[in-house]
């Protein structure tokens, strides 16, 4: 992933969900110097907040692949910012169609 990033950041951002921001910041044992290179790497990047289009994308996702919560606001981000979802865990979002995923 790291190499990914550092590949593709030049003239580039990235937008996050804030659940991915929840994600990221929620491994147990995560130490002090993960937790900097995360809050560096975010710093280049939009988080993007839960608003009523982007529920109600998710919401959509989540009756049609029947997906879990979390992954349906992930993906849902991604499809209102019309941008490619980047993942290392890309089996939790290959069955939808509306989306391009990057694996990582």
């Amino acid at each position: 992933a790291e190499k990914f990033f550092n590949e593709n950041l030049v003239n580039t951002f990235y937008y996050i969900s804030v659940i991915s921001r929840v994600e990221l910041f929620s491994y147990s044992e995560i130490t002090p110097e993960e937790s900097s290179s995360i809050e560096a790497f975010l710093g280049s990047t939009r988080t993007v907040l839960i608003d009523n289009e982007i529920a109600m994308i998710a919401a959509e996702l989540r009756r049609k692949y029947k997906i879990k919560t979390p992954d349906s606001l992930v993906a849902a981000t991604a499809i209102y910012t019309n941008t490619s979802l980047v993942t290392r865990n890309t089996k939790d979002f290959e069955k939808i169609k509306e989306l391009k995923v990057i694996k990582v």
